[in-house]
């Protein structure tokens, strides 16, 4: 979360804005609030949508086993190859166990 964090503030100083509203979609909710939280005065306010907020240990266990490379090419095989276009066929399959790792750290 602290890449996306970061990232937040880069786009803010490299386009001069001393504060900004954010629209975080699911994720993008997580990264809106972890920034508000480190730099107060650069967010003015946030809205989500979709993030997820009563993420307790066994709900984001289950999150996080659905994000199971092996599994998705299996039972969703079209979906794999959309994230291999996406990420790359070398890189989707560790993007998916990072996410699935940090969503056990939300819970």
């Amino acid at each position: 979360m602290d890449v996306f964090t970061n990232d937040i503030i880069h786009y803010l100083d490299k386009n001069n804005l001393q504060q900004m509203h954010i629209f975080g979609y699911s994720m993008g909710g997580y990264a809106a609030i972890c920034t508000a939280l480190k730099h107060p005065d650069r967010i003015s306010s946030i809205m989500t949508l979709a993030t997820v907020f009563d993420l307790s240990p066994e709900r984001a266990q289950k999150e996080a086993a659905m994000l199971d490379p092996g599994k998705i090419e299996l039972k969703v095989p079209s979906f794999a190859e959309t994230l291999k276009h996406l990420h790359g066929s070398e890189k989707w399959k560790s993007l998916l166990q990072q996410k699935a790792g940090m969503m056990k750290v939300f819970g």
